[in-house]
């Protein structure tokens, strides 16, 4: 009886988002099928729960096939992965006729799938559902009571749908509360500061003069050593030539305002200038040419959220994760190939990017030995940073 199979499909897709920490994927329309995934201890399973029934193996194998590589080519998955299973759990009336019990444990054509298992839940079978509990670890036991009402089976199921549409939309509400810390102007504001202050630098003799940079306040190590250190900050508000500004403003732009939305205006410009400050003095003591620029900064940015991404995984590789981290990696290979770029600069951002977010913290997030840990590394970074460089 289709009611029933409802009701058997949303308790359990039920338990497993309450109590076995799973989080809804996807579902469709009718609700007739639902895509959950769990990651624990660098492990993620993939659920599927759904109603459609297969007369033949050959079918069944392609349609779970074909799901496979969608998902993989949607989902963004928490990085280095030791396993990642896909469960596909049908609850129907009937198997298929022909003998498909080569799938109970087959070979997924996907690469990032390891395993991949398939279960067929009916009222004849017995041993299907503990066999699911068994490959998943489920730490619960899934209360099967016997109801025999329609009406009552019908009247549950309806609230079932219900609470898993509730709890799907407080967690979309939850991931969303956490871009909206901080409304992105301050990052505008640096951008036409910076703006600003290279069409200043063109008027008195050009951005790419060095005469004209060490006047405005460029990383100039002589000076540095001589008592000027207040070129470290200067240093961020100045570009050489009109790519290098527009390179930099475009990740103000983009990662920037990422960022000042997730930890909020306050602690992102505390992010940013000690971050840019680490970036200058780690520019100070590797690299002896005059340089200018807010890559210190920039790459702070990245350190910040990398650092979300260490305290909410979930939401980090859901989200942004993976172009993070080859963001990062692109820019760090390309630094050490080129040999104009201070890479100094770009390391000692991160760096100090990283430390500074754990100074300040995310929002709603009180940890204060954590944040005093994280003030005293800071503090042992710039001054052995500082000490090597003189």
């Amino acid at each position: 009886m289709f009611i029933k199979n409802q009701f058997i499909q949303n308790k359990l897709v039920l338990h497993l988002m309450e109590k076995e920490k799973f989080e809804l994927l996807t579902t469709s329309s009718n609700q007739t099928e639902y895509l959950l995934w769990r990651t624990n201890k660098r492990v993620t399973d993939i659920v599927r729960v759904s109603l459609t029934s297969y007369d033949w193996k050959r079918d069944l194998d392609r349609d779970v096939d074909q799901l496979e590589k969608r998902v993989a080519d949607n989902i963004q998955l928490p990085f280095f992965q030791q396993r990642i299973a896909f469960h596909h759990v049908f609850i129907v009336n009937d198997e298929p006729v022909d003998d498909w019990d080569a799938l109970q444990s087959r070979k997924s054509n996907v690469k990032k799938i390891d395993h991949s298992y398939v279960y067929m839940i009916t009222e004849h079978t017995d041993d299907e559902f503990p066999r699911f509990v068994q490959k998943v670890k489920l730490e619960l036991s899934l209360d099967w009571e016997p109801i025999t009402d329609v009406f009552q089976i019908e009247y549950n199921t309806s609230l079932f749908k219900r609470r898993i549409q509730q709890i799907y939309h407080n967690k979309q509400k939850e991931m969303q509360s956490v871009f909206s810390h901080g409304k992105p102007r301050l990052s505008y504001l640096l951008i036409g500061i910076n703006i600003i202050i290279f069409f200043l630098l063109e008027l008195s003799g050009g951005s790419t003069n060095i005469e004209t940079l060490v006047k405005f306040g460029a990383k100039y190590n002589v000076a540095i050593i001589d008592g000027e250190w207040w070129r470290i900050i200067t240093s961020m508000f100045l570009h050489i030539g009109i790519i290098h500004l527009a390179l930099n403003m475009l990740a103000i732009y983009f990662i920037g305002t990422l960022v000042e939305r997730i930890y909020g205006s306050t602690r992102f410009i505390i992010i940013y200038f000690l971050a840019g400050i680490a970036g200058g003095v780690t520019s100070f003591a590797w690299n002896p040419s005059i340089a200018a620029g807010a890559s210190g900064a920039i790459f702070g940015l990245f350190g910040a959220l990398l650092f979300f991404g260490l305290k909410n995984p979930r939401i980090f590789f859901r989200t942004m994760g993976m172009n993070v981290l080859v963001m990062v990696a692109i820019n760090v290979v390309f630094g050490f190939s080129v040999e104009q770029i201070d890479n100094g600069a770009h390391i000692g951002g991160l760096i100090g990017g990283f430390i500074a977010s754990g100074i300040v913290m995310l929002p709603n997030t009180k940890v204060f030995m954590q944040q005093l840990m994280a003030i005293v590394v800071y503090l042992f970074y710039i001054v052995g940073i500082l000490t090597y460089g003189v």
